[in-house]
């Protein structure tokens, strides 16, 4: 963002919006499932284990 204004291309999902994430958002909303950058978050949920034994735990995935 070099002129400090948001643009409605901002939120077309390219350039403009991977920028407005960079420069403004990352800052603020720092979390290890974030910063991959993906255009989804997954989330390990281990207590939702159907046994303790079970090796894989579920997984819950947030996109838009």
């Amino acid at each position: 963002m070099s002129d400090g204004v948001v643009l409605l291309a901002h939120g077309s999902g390219g350039k403009l919006a991977h920028e407005l994430v960079e420069s403004i958002f990352l800052r603020h909303f720092q979390s290890p499932a974030l910063l991959p950058l993906d255009d989804s978050a997954v989330l390990a949920l281990p207590e939702l284990s159907p046994s303790p034994d079970e090796p894989a735990s579920p997984r819950l995935a947030f996109t838009t």
